[in-house]
């Protein structure tokens, strides 16, 4: 079976309010989370890609970001023990659901109470380097990478530490830069993005361009199925101009206003099950 048009994603938990956050925000509007999430989907699935649905769980607010309990690569199935206490047990639920329609994935789960990791970390960037960096934050540890490097021998692995939020870094490395085309990353301009980029030239061992974008917020983009799916005019709409001067048609906005508000980006909520731009 082919999986190039094929992804995951997971309907919004009604106790979405309660989900873990790094500061205080503005409270989630749980019936507009909800529709951005339905409407989501209905992006995604307008650029060709077939869409799995993992149903939602109440027992765990922060179960739409379906990013960080599994990552897909050449037929295997990464499941991460994730930073946070309460979203460990996220990973069973999803596991049993890919175990039960993708039964031809190897699984292989990260074990040890010393070794943690959130998928939002993982930036896979491919290329002739088979290279994936990898932040090192709150949620992902060096023991953690090893577990990753070890799944994915193949594969470079590459440790990106990011700023603490308290010196202006976000939750995961994807949420401040991500790939935007082959070669590419987007990334925001603010001191924390370019403390990151400086980290990502001095460590990867990848040639990488990088796309600047006024908004930090604004460089969480998904490459999928040779679109850019990017921010909105309404959030960011300076970002939002320049993906549309790159991408044209193939640039697509997709709403992250309530999801923003409990640290969740685009990325965080569709997970593609193989890599192709």
């Amino acid at each position: 079976m082919s999986y190039q048009n094929k992804c995951i994603m997971r309907d919004c938990s009604v106790r979405i309010c309660d989900g873990e956050t790094l500061e205080d925000k503005p409270k989630v509007n749980v019936e507009k989370a909800i529709q951005q999430q339905k409407q989501s989907a209905e992006v995604v699935e307008s650029i060709g890609m077939e869409v799995y649905h993992v149903p939602t769980s109440d027992e765990h607010p922060d179960c739409v970001f379906i990013e960080d309990p599994v990552f897909f690569l050449d037929g295997r199935a990464f499941y991460p023990r994730m930073g946070a206490d309460s979203r460990r047990g996220e990973r069973g639920i999803v596991k049993d659901y890919v175990e039960k329609h993708f039964p031809d994935f190897k699984s292989i789960t990260m074990e040890g109470s010393d070794s943690f990791m959130d998928g939002g970390d993982i930036l896979y960037f491919g290329g002739p380097k088979k290279e994936i960096m990898v932040g090192v934050s709150t949620r992902t540890n060096l023991n953690g990478i090893a577990q990753l490097q070890a799944a994915f021998p193949d594969y470079v692995v590459t440790p990106i530490e990011i700023p603490p939020p308290s010196r202006g870094g976000q939750l995961h490395l994807i949420s401040m830069t991500s790939l935007c085309e082959p070669g590419v990353l987007a990334i925001g301009t603010s001191p924390a993005a370019k403390e990151v980029e400086k980290t990502i030239k001095e460590k990867a061992v990848s040639d990488v361009e990088f796309f600047h974008l006024p908004n930090d917020w604004a460089a969480n983009a998904i490459r999928i199925n040779g679109y850019t799916i990017h921010c909105t005019k309404d959030e960011f709409p300076d970002s939002y101009a320049l993906f549309q001067d790159r991408y044209g048609d193939k640039g697509l906005g997709m709403e992250n206003q309530e999801f923003e508000k409990v640290d969740g980006s685009l990325t965080c909520r569709v997970r593609q099950i193989q890599y192709g731009y």
